[in-house]
């Protein structure tokens, strides 16, 4: 079986769904759920017979999985950046050390010569 995986926004559906997305106009209620509110005209539809019930599961589970989609990107994202700047602090640290480690090569490799000379 192949998967389908869903990209971008609940605007995706735009166009695949305009029946459902016209009658929502025309609900009472502008934050309808198109289950039981009244006045919803997505259920009218249904009743009557103009969409079948599936559209609807079908329209609403299509909305579920973008939503889904996109707190998993965002979560996913403010991952990245939170790496990203444990990356950059460890960065400034050891940059920090920096003339610190070169002092100390110095003084390493003027013991090694000294070294080598006294032998």
């Amino acid at each position: 079986m192949r998967e389908l995986r869903l990209y971008g926004s609940e605007n995706v559906l735009e166009g695949s769904f305009e029946d459902i997305e016209s009658l929502t106009l025309f609900c009472k209620f502008s934050n309808c759920q198109h289950t039981s509110e009244p006045g919803c005209a997505v259920q009218e539809a249904i009743e009557n017979g103009t969409i079948d019930k599936s559209r609807l599961e079908s329209y609403k589970k299509l909305q579920r999985e973008l939503r889904y989609t996109a707190q998993k990107n965002n979560i996913q994202n403010n991952d990245k950046k939170q790496k990203l700047k444990m990356i950059s602090k460890y960065r400034k640290q050891l940059t920090s050390f920096l003339p610190e480690i070169k002092q100390q090569k110095h003084s390493v490799k003027f013991l090694q010569k000294k070294l080598n000379n006294h032998s």
